[in-house]
């Protein structure tokens, strides 16, 4: 103890009324075996234990610790644990027993309590800041006044994924979106169409294409089989009542599977026509502050154009335009379009009837050929007769002799064209839809053998029958006398001059150079 503390406690005890003399008040609160204990009950222990024991006659079992702390009047206790705590207390030193857990009514209160705490911490509306709400609220009224979905929608229910910690699933935000929408600013449901509406709108499509498109050259473009004709470049828009189309050319169309272009283009096309649509209205209305709102515009564009994931980039095109209102297009590859980099391909198809012509035919040469009929394929099928299984049953056919050349060296040159004979049946299984079918018909035409077992085979078998070709040949060659001395002589010379040729002949009395001296060169 302190000095401090020691002279406090030293005052405290000689205050007036103590310093003659004089018993002390009890410190602790008395009981069996303190001093000052007399026997009787505090008020608090008594009323604990006449709660605990009608509880216990009511339910025919030992009362729960919340059942007894629910009538307990005379605890003054500013917490719920304290009380808690001064309960059990005085049921131990009276040697009662409290049932364990708790009551089926308290931890469904429990449970409640917690829902509701996790509601408030969790709900959008707040753990977001003032301004973010206010945003959150703006695009909401603006998600109610469009449809649901489809393209007529204002908003997609994706974009409000930012409002949301990173990995909210879509459908909690369409949940919560939804809750704040009904019970927080009471707004109608999304507008039904209806099928007036759906009409109104094909129509009003159909305007806008056909005026982009008078010759409907976009339907003549052949369809390929599980994709779709892709418009790169924004179809157009009605601005105060006039049509603003954009002409199409081959430059801007390409062919793009149903995936790609329903579910992954939808959300970007959608930003790229509402910014091209404003782009327009800013140039026709001329609003205040117009060519700065045109300027960023023209900005997003090229931002938007940069940002495209990898496997996108180069299938759209967004718009930038003047103050004129010219548009240019950017972002696009025009080598991932039909009319890839020729000039008649840049051709809108909205030009003179003079150019149509040529626009007609540069479709012919970029469109793909329409698949070919069965008549037009069946000189393909027929090359799987040539296949392993094919040759290998002509020539099982037909008998081999093995003492016969002719029989021996048809084999070798088998061998020596395996791979070509492969990659024929690979040839005539080509175009199946059916992999399963294919594999399996492709395994016939290779001797029983998978495709790449196939190959592999034939690759080791080329050389092989190569070299037997050429020691065929050369064994053929000797067995017909053609290394014989007399047979390797030209034709043309005797037998003696050929002698003649092959000894050198020197003029012995011609004099020559054994004996020294110096070579006259007039000689």
């Amino acid at each position: 103890m302190r000095i401090k503390e020691y002279r406090q406690m030293i005052d405290y005890l000689c205050r007036p009324g103590y310093q003659s003399g004089g018993q002390v008040s009890q410190l602790v609160q008395p009981g069996p075996g303190r001093q000052g204990y007399d026997g009787r009950e505090k008020p608090l222990a008594k009323q604990i234990k006449e709660i605990y024991a009608a509880i216990k006659k009511e339910k025919g079992r030992n009362p729960y610790i919340v059942e007894v702390m629910e009538k307990v009047t005379l605890d003054k206790s500013k917490t719920l644990d304290n009380k808690r705590v001064n309960i059990k207390e005085v049921l131990k030193r009276a040697d009662l027993e409290l049932m364990p857990g708790m009551t089926k009514m308290s931890k469904e209160a429990r449970i409640q309590k917690a829902g509701e705490s996790i509601k408030q911490t969790k709900r959008v509306e707040n753990f977001l800041p003032d301004i973010k709400k206010d945003e959150l609220f703006a695009d909401i009224k603006k998600y109610r006044k469009g449809v649901r979905i489809g393209p007529d929608a204002t908003m997609n229910i994706k974009e409000f994924a930012k409002y949301f910690p990173k990995g909210t699933s879509d459908v909690v935000i369409s949940r919560q979106v939804n809750r704040v929408a009904n019970e927080i600013l009471k707004l109608p449901d999304h507008p039904v169409k209806g099928k007036a509406g759906e009409l109104e709108a094909k129509r009003t499509k159909y305007k806008i294409v056909k005026k982009g498109d008078p010759k409907d050259i976009f339907k003549k473009i052949t369809q390929v089989p599980g994709k779709h004709r892709h418009h790169m470049r924004a179809k157009g828009f009605i601005i105060d009542d006039m049509i603003k189309a954009i002409s199409p050319s081959l430059a801007d169309i390409t062919h793009l599977d149903i995936k790609t272009n329903s579910e992954l283009f939808q959300n970007v096309e959608k930003t790229r026509n509402a910014i091209v649509k404003e782009q327009m209205e800013l140039v026709e209305r001329k609003p205040t502050g117009w060519k700065i709102r045109l300027k960023q515009l023209n900005f997003k564009s090229r931002h938007l154009a940069n940002k495209m994931p990898k496997n996108l980039k180069g299938l759209m095109y967004f718009e930038q335009m003047d103050e004129a209102g010219n548009l240019k297009p950017i972002g696009g590859d025009p080598m991932k379009s039909l009319g890839k980099l020729t000039p008649e391909g840049k051709i809108p198809f909205d030009a003179t009837q003079r150019a149509v012509p040529i626009v007609k035919k540069e479709i012919s040469k970029a469109v793909p050929i329409k698949k070919a009929g069965m008549l037009k394929t069946l000189g393909k099928r027929l090359t799987g007769v040539f296949g392993p299984t094919g040759i290998f049953g002509l020539t099982a056919g037909l008998g081999v002799d093995p003492k016969s050349a002719m029989d021996r060296m048809s084999i070798a040159g088998e061998a020596a064209f395996a791979p070509e004979l492969v990659k024929a049946s690979i040839g005539a299984t080509k175009g199946m839809k059916n992999r399963a079918a294919q594999k399996v018909v492709q395994q016939l035409l290779n001797l029983g053998l998978p495709t790449q077992t196939a190959l592999r085979v034939a690759r080791v078998a080329q050389p092989l029958g190569l070299l037997y070709l050429g020691g065929e040949g050369l064994y053929h060659m000797y067995k017909k006398g053609h290394f014989e001395k007399e047979r390797m002589r030209p034709s043309l010379m005797d037998e003696e001059a050929y002698a003649g040729a092959q000894r050198e002949d020197f003029d012995r009395d011609q004099p020559m150079f054994a004996e020294g001296g110096i070579a006259s060169l007039k000689k």
